[in-house]
C-alpha cells in the first residue's frame, strides 16, 4: 500500500466534480488540470507545475486538446500552451467532443468546430454533446437526434434523450412520470422498445435495466442476461459494474462481471466506476481507490473522490456535504498535487 504524500503548491485545484467528463482524450502524462488563485483560473500539469498563468474567470478541463475559458462574462477556449483557439464570445460552451463543442447564444444552442466556427447555427432549446457521430438536441419541447451537419436522423419526438452508447441511445417515451424507457439504433429506430422505468446506457453490449425483481442486465437484443437482484445497478465500465445490494441507506456495493458474479463483494459504503484499472471506494466515511482484484491501493482518507484518467484523479480533502476542503489530483502512486492547508 502506498503512502500519501503531498507536494505542496499555493494554489487551489478547481472543477474536479466534473472532471473528465465524456471522451476527453490527451497524450499520456501531457494532461493538465485548472486551478484557481485569487479568483483567476490557470492550469498545471501532472506535476503540479503551473503551464498557464492563472488569468480567467472561469476554466474547464481539455477535451481533444483545447479548454473552454471565461473571460468578461463570455466563453472561448485555449490550447496546451495557453493561446486563445476560439476567441471568448459566447454566452455558454461545452466541451470539444468528436470536434463538436456546443454553444449557446440568445439563449438558443448550436455547434461550432475547433477553428470556433459555426457549423451547426444555434437553434436549438437544448443541446447535449456529440457521441457516435450523434447529438441530442431538443425543439419544441421535444428530443431528436442530428449527425454532425446538423441533419436529423431522428426528428424530436423524445421526452428524453441521452447520448449514444455503444451503438444504441437511451430515450423516453411520455413524461418523467408516466413515460418509459427504451433503446434506438442510430437510424432512429427502436430496437428495444420503451418498457422500463429506469435504465442505463450500453457499455460493453450490456445495459442495467430495472425489472419487477430488481435491477439486472439486458443485451441489445433486449434478452436478460443477469436476473434482477440489485437494488441498483450501474453501467459497465473497465469491464466491470458496480451495483448495490440492500436499500438506499443501507446498502453495500460491490462489482460484478458480465455473467453477473462478484468478482469483488457488495462490502463498500459507496463507489465509483472503474477506470483504468482503479476505482473509488467509500469506508467509514472516506473515500480510497482499489484494484480490479479488490485490494486497497491507495488508503481510503479522502472526504471525495473521482474517477482515474490520464493516471490522475481527482480528490477532496476536508469539509463536508461537498463543501469546504482542498482539492487536489491524486496519482496511481498515491502522490498529491495541492495546498493541504485548510
Amino acid at each position: 500500500m502506498n503512502a500519501i504524500r503531498f507536494a505542496a503548491v499555493a494554489l487551489t485545484v478547481v472543477g474536479c466534480a466534473t472532471a473528465f467528463a465524456g471522451d476527453m482524450k490527451e497524450k499520456e502524462g501531457s494532461c493538465l488540470r485548472p486551478i484557481v488563485k485569487d479568483g483567476q483560473y490557470g492550469f498545471i500539469n501532472s506535476d503540479g507545475n503551473v503551464v498557464i498563468q492563472p488569468q480567467f474567470d472561469d476554466a474547464g478541463q481539455f477535451h481533444s486538446g483545447l479548454a473552454k475559458v471565461s473571460v468578461s462574462g463570455k466563453w472561448g477556449f485555449v490550447n496546451r500552451d495557453g493561446d486563445t483557439a476560439v476567441n471568448p464570445k459566447f454566452d455558454e460552451v461545452g466541451d470539444f467532443h468528436e470536434e463538436r463543442a456546443k454553444f449557446s447564444k440568445g439563449g438558443k444552442y448550436g455547434y461550432i468546430n475547433t477553428e470556433g466556427n459555426a457549423v451547426i447555427t444555434a437553434q436549438y432549446a437544448d443541446a447535449k454533446d456529440f457521441h457516435d457521430g450523434f447529438a441530442a438536441v431538443k425543439q419544441d419541447g421535444q428530443w431528436g437526434y442530428i449527425d454532425k451537419s446538423g441533419k436529423w436522423v431522428a426528428s424530436p419526438q423524445f421526452g428524453l434523450a441521452e447520448s449514444f452508447s455503444d451503438g444504441l441511445a437511451r430515450v423516453r417515451t411520455g413524461g418523467m412520470l408516466d413515460g418509459k424507457f427504451g433503446y434506438i439504433d442510430k437510424t432512429g429506430k427502436f430496437v428495444i422498445n420503451p418498457k422500463y422505468n429506469e435504465c442505463g446506457d450500453f457499455a460493453d453490449g450490456l445495459a442495467p435495466v430495472a425489472m419487477e425483481e430488481g435491477w439486472g442486465y439486458i443485451n441489445k437484443k433486449g434478452e436478460v442476461v443477469v436476473k434482477g437482484q440489485f437494488s441498483h445497478a450501474y453501467n459497465f465500465s473497465d469491464g466491470l459494474a458496480r451495483v448495490r445490494v440492500g436499500n438506499m441507506l443501507g446498502g453495500q456495493f460491490g462489482y460484478i462481471n458480465k455473467e453477473g458474479k462478484f468478482v469483488i463483494n457488495a462490502r463498500y459504503d459507496d463507489s465509483q466506476d472503474f477506470h483504468e484499472g482503479m476505482a473509488a471506494v467509500k469506508v467509514d466515511g472516506k473515500w480510497g481507490y482499489i484494484n480490479k482484484e479488490g485490494n486497497t491501493v491507495i488508503q481510503p482518507s479522502f472526504n471525495e473522490a473521482h474517477a482515474f484518467h490520464d493516471g490522475m484523479a481527482c480528490i477532496r480533502k476536508g469539509g463536508t456535504l461537498g463543501l469546504g476542503g482542498k482539492w487536489g489530483w491524486v496519482n496511481k502512486s498515491g502522490d498529491v498535487v495541492w495546498k493541504p492547508s485548510s
